[in-house]
């Protein structure tokens, strides 16, 4: 027995020199960015006490990036069956550079004095990280359009405020959810993985030839399913003053998301590998009852388990149920994340007699349910698939924040100016786990933290 150490330690390799850890290769990426960002802003049109009424933006960035991948040759495995650990890795050379541009335009006009107008309008372009699609091709950066714009009414001398806005957006390639990413990407290399090892001499698809960054050379964090995102949605903010001192704001959003074009290089690398599969006959010595070598049909998924699920099988069943998903979601609108949401917010200000300098108040935050799971339904062939209308649905929720606050002076030490305050996030301490994820039974397999009642306490002072 000995013990074997995830990160620093002792163990050392005797041919290579490097230092060793007891789990998987190490995999990484190295970025190198440079940017130029010009922005402007102009005011035009004063009124009679000199507020403009038209104001225009523009903002510019250029960006330039490159990165490069742990070299595999540096990764190799020791004698022991341990590898090297992160510290003594290096990495191959840079990627070919990638360079985005993005844009802003932004217009406020105030025709009257308690009406204003604005639009904006960006395009972005973020650059790619070092990912890459199952055929080891670097992944473009995502692209991305965004309107934004509404109507501002002051009314009774800025008593009253209310804002509306639409806005509407698109990005891609992005990564995929993790309902998607998180089992689609193992299964895929769980099928190809046992293919290789039942015929070690059996094709692949830019492993041993071309760019060989196939399917999983470069870790398997580096391979993404991407997809493009749509949303739009509205955002409302209304500001009160009832009385003097005492503040009220009311805001809310509400909005759609539509995720299509879902990994469709890796359905033609599947579309590839398919036949491939289909095709097996082991090349390494397992075989059936009859002593043949086993088949697409016939060979274990899990050599451990002979009795178990045949390869065929777990592709028509596990697998098949994850593309089959992909393939129903894309271009449909999704609730996984909150489709609603609404704050309230008070504040009052005590400005007279014995509390002057006191203010109180608090905040009420609600969040609409989302989806976090779905059932199963019999899909066209018979076989079960996800029933994208038969939604497991989370909780709401709805959290309560108070504060109280004091700004003086500080007489005996020069006359200077101080705020103490009380900030309480979460009164009621509602800090039960929240479900994000169920199975297609109903049973619950991730959940989040909320966090719990947080008092802060803070003191500032002004020179």
């Amino acid at each position: 027995p000995y013990t074997l150490w995830g990160f620093d330690h002792p163990l050392v390799s005797e041919t290579s020199g490097k230092k060793l850890g007891g789990s998987s290769v190490p995999t990484g990426v190295k970025n190198r960015n440079r940017a130029f960002i010009f922005a402007w802003q102009g005011f035009f049109l004063p009124d009679r006490e000199q507020q403009s009424r038209l104001v225009l933006t523009y903002g510019y960035r250029k960006d330039t990036a490159k990165s490069r991948i742990v070299d595999a040759a540096s990764t190799t495995q020791d004698f022991s069956g341990l590898f090297p650990s992160m510290w003594d890795i290096t990495y191959g050379p840079w990627g070919t550079p990638q360079t985005g541009i993005n844009r802003n335009l932004g217009v406020v006009a105030r025709p009257l004095k308690w009406l204003s107008l604005f639009y904006n309008q960006s395009t972005s372009f973020d650059l790619n990280q070092g990912r890459y699609d199952p055929f080891g091709n670097e992944i473009p950066g995502a692209s991305g359009d965004g309107k934004d714009y509404g109507v501002r009414f002051d009314l009774w001398t800025d008593r009253v405020t209310l804002r509306v806005n639409k806005y509407t957006n698109a990005l891609g390639p992005q990564r995929a959810t993790n309902q998607i990413n998180d089992p689609a990407r193992n299964q895929l290399f769980q099928v190809d993985n046992r293919y290789r090892e039942l015929d070690p001499t059996g094709p692949t698809i830019n492993i041993v030839d071309g760019n060989r960054l196939g399917f999983r050379t470069a870790g398997q964090s580096n391979y993404w399913i991407m997809s493009n995102f749509e949303g739009k949605g509205y955002e409302v903010e209304l500001n009160v003053t009832p009385v003097r001192n005492w503040n009220i704001r009311v805001n809310g959003s509400k909005s759609t998301a539509v995720e299509s074009d879902i990994g469709a290089p890796w359905f033609e690398w599947l579309r590839q590998r398919e036949p491939v599969w289909k095709s097996l006959v082991a090349k390494n010595d397992e075989v059936d009852a009859q002593g043949r070598p086993v088949t697409w049909e016939t060979a274990p998924f899990n050599a451990a388990n002979p009795t178990g699920q045949t390869l065929q099988q777990f592709y028509t069943n596990s697998l098949g149920a994850s593309l089959a998903f992909i393939r129903a979601v894309d271009g449909r609108v999704t609730d996984s994340a909150r489709p609603a949401r609404a704050n309230l917010i008070t504040n009052y200000r005590v400005s007279e007699g014995r509390f002057r300098g006191l203010n109180f108040g608090g905040a009420a935050r609600w969040r609409a349910a989302p989806t976090v799971g779905y059932g199963l339904a019999s899909g066209a062939t018979g076989g079960l698939e996800l029933d994208l209308d038969q939604r497991y649905r989370g909780k709401e929720e709805l959290y309560f924040d108070a504060l109280v606050g004091y700004r003086g002076r500080m007489k005996a030490f020069g006359d200077f100016g101080y705020r103490v305050q009380l900030n309480i996030r979460n009164v009621l301490d509602k800090d039960d786990p929240i479900v994000v994820m169920r199975t297609t039974a109903g049973q619950v397999v991730r959940i989040a933290t909320v966090e719990p009642r947080v008092i802060v306490a803070t003191f500032a002072v002004d020179f």
